[in-house]
């Protein structure tokens, strides 16, 4: 009996020890500092963000039609739509699907507008502002 209860405690212990992990990972905003929902109303939630230097932000696809992150003035139809900040390099999260999500560091401060490449006409434009 002493060895059935050894291997039974032996097997519990990860299970438990998963039960109270504090990993991030499995949450819709997994080590982001800031959350931005893409909405199937084709907004930005919220439309406008702030951010400092360092921290990461992640966008989640909340609803069922694919959306991008674009920041990239060769990708826009309308100049209007991206602004980036002197020294900053462009970027593009390509489709997002429903559910997926798009995580980026940013190192430059200054002001950001992006744009969703599918509903760029639609108005699908947000920006968010980095600090030191």
């Amino acid at each position: 009996m002493k060895r059935r209860r050894f291997w039974g405690l032996l097997l519990a212990v990860p299970v438990l020890a998963g039960c109270f992990s504090s990993d991030p990972a499995g949450s819709d905003g997994g080590d982001a500092d800031v959350i931005i929902d893409m909405t199937a109303d084709l907004t930005y939630s919220p439309a406008a963000a702030t951010a400092r230097v360092g921290e990461t932000v992640r966008w989640v696809n909340r609803s069922n039609v694919p959306h991008t992150v674009t920041a990239d003035p060769d990708l826009a139809a309308n100049a209007q739509s991206t602004l980036l900040p002197e020294g900053a390099a462009p970027f593009d999260s390509g489709l997002i699907d429903a559910g997926g999500s798009y995580a980026h560091t940013f190192t430059v401060p200054g002001t950001y507008r992006y744009f969703c490449r599918p509903h760029e006409g639609a108005g699908m434009i947000a920006t968010i502002v980095v600090s030191e």
